[in-house]
């Protein structure tokens, strides 16, 4: 498994995030790397409309 996060990698979230709607499981594609270990994630629906885009910050091993 790699384990690098990179622009444009497909990831899913581990954990929920009500405050923006995002539920454990959801995936979302990186669009921009904000800061070492800082990601810009976009998430959209079934239709493909993007319903959120939230910043997350993890480990870029």
């Amino acid at each position: 498994m790699n384990e690098t996060i990179s622009l444009l990698d497909v990831v899913a979230l581990e954990n929920n995030i009500p405050e923006q709607g995002l539920l454990r499981g959801q995936v979302g594609t990186v669009v921009e790397e904000l800061a070492s270990e800082t990601f810009l994630i976009e998430f959209s629906d079934d239709q493909g409309k993007t319903g959120c885009a939230s910043d997350y910050c993890g480990k870029n091993k």
